[in-house]
């Protein structure tokens, strides 16, 4: 009997060992999470986010800031997704266009930010000589100006946030991105008007890549629609 009892009672200290470690919090490194597509590191969907607040705490921090709560146990899949956007605009207004552009097509890419989406069509749709301007320090890596990808991100930045919001009035990002989204599309249809740009070659490769796209971010995210 004393051995049955001893084989119980280690079933249960493993058992309860088990328990501890599933609860350990969990953090990750940014190599980490610059490398998540899918969401295969499994970062949880936050409950009742509010992406205006969320992005009202970012405005203010420097990337020092950023860098820890991204680093933080228990990050939030939202919150990495708006913690990389504004890392990538630290960036960008320090004057490092290489790592800006880079952790800005992350969160559009892989974690389907529409705020870096419509960041990178108003990027993509400037002239290598206006982002020399605008950036005269920092390495360009053969940056050019591509209105493809400029009409890309702006239509998936739209649909994404149609997809977010459900389209109600009011929401942050319908504020944000539809306010400043339709004047780029305005401009590169202009712009196909007068023969400068291939719109129906872009619409097509839009066409072939938003419903996937959509889907992965339901994957990642969930089907509800978030209400602020």
């Amino acid at each position: 009997m004393k051995f049955f009892g001893s084989i119980f009672s280690l079933i249960l200290l493993v058992a309860a060992c088990t328990s501890i470690n599933e609860e350990q919090p969990v953090s990750y490194t940014l190599e980490q999470l610059q490398d998540n597509m899918r969401n295969k590191q499994g970062l949880e969907v936050e409950p009742k986010i509010k992406i205006g607040e969320l992005c009202e705490s970012f405005k203010g921090q420097s990337l020092k800031e950023i860098t820890k709560r991204l680093t933080k146990e228990d990050l939030g899949l939202y919150e990495a997704s708006y913690g990389l956007h504004y890392m990538g605009n630290r960036y960008l207004q320090s004057g490092d266009f290489r790592h800006g552009i880079h952790f800005l097509e992350v969160a559009a890419d892989e974690y389907f930010n529409p705020l870096s989406m419509l960041k990178l069509a108003r990027i993509y749709y400037m002239s290598a000589e206006q982002i020399q301007a605008s950036f005269p320090n920092g390495a360009l890596d053969g940056f050019s100006q591509d209105w493809k990808k400029a009409y890309y991100y702006i239509n998936m930045s739209l649909s994404l946030t149609e997809e977010i919001t459900g389209g109600r009035r009011g929401h942050y990002l319908i504020d944000v991105v539809v306010f400043n989204g339709i004047g780029i599309l305005d401009e590169l249809s202009a712009h196909a008007q007068q023969g400068d740009f291939d719109e129906e070659a872009a619409r097509k490769y839009v066409d072939e890549h938003m419903q996937p796209n959509l889907n992965l971010y339901k994957y990642m995210y969930g089907d509800d629609p978030i209400a602020e």
